[in-house]
Formats: C-alpha cells, structure tokens, sequence
C-alpha cells in the first residue's frame, strides 16, 4: 500500500477533487474540507491543512507516524552529487584503460597525465 493510500484509508469522508483528495482535518474540529493530500512523483504523500495545522499534526492524529508519508526507499543510495553510481569497468593500469577507449572510440588525439606534488601519475585526461 502506497503512504498516500495508507492515509486516505485513515481519513474519513476523503473527495477526489481535481489531482487529489479533499477532506476534513482530524487535527482539529473542521467542519468543512480544509485538508487536500495529493500524491508527489516520488511516492510521497503530500498534504496541506488550509486551515494552519501543522503537517506532522495530520498523521499523528490518525494514528500514523510523519514517516509514514515517505515511501520505503528501493534501490541504491543516491551519490553526493545526485548522479547515479557508474558501473563502468575498472582497470589495473591507465594504458589498460587508454587502449579500451582507443578500441571503442578510435586513436586518441591527445593524452594529458596529471602528477602530484612527488611527480606520481593521479589521473589521465584523454581526446
């Protein structure tokens, strides 16, 4: 069950109203809709009282967890830059890694090796 389906489950007298839901806020004594909860892309259930409770309010009051609202997260960790983790191959030596591109791409144009402060090879740079 999705969190959006797990909380629309929990709330009473829910309304589809145009890409969500509209229902009364069991945060408070509403007498009329002022919540809407929508789902976001990413499995989230997203949700606004419009009459000023607190979001962390509305699940607690029908017995969930603000947590609740998040989907299980599948699959690997995001990266620190947010791009996926390469799976490329990895090579023993640089010449290794050169010769392989030579063979997928052509004869290269250019090589640059970068050295630290000692003059040992950090990284190659290849056109």
């Amino acid at each position: 069950m999705t969190p959006l389906e797990n909380l629309l489950e929990k709330l009473s007298g829910a309304r589809k109203a145009g890409n969500g839901w509209s229902a009364r806020c069991p945060a408070h004594d509403d007498r009329r809709a002022s919540l809407s909860v929508s789902a976001g892309t990413d499995g989230k259930a997203l949700l606004k009282c419009h009459a000023g409770c607190k979001t962390s309010e509305v699940p607690s009051a029908v017995g969930l967890k603000p947590a609740d609202l998040f989907s299980a997260k599948a699959g690997p960790a995001p990266t620190r830059n947010g791009k996926p983790e390469t799976t490329g191959r990895v090579f023993a030596t640089a010449n290794e890694a050169v010769t392989a591109l030579e063979r997928q791409h052509g004869t290269r144009s250019a090589l640059w090796t970068y050295h630290n402060v000692v003059g040992d090879p950090l990284g190659v740079v290849v056109r």
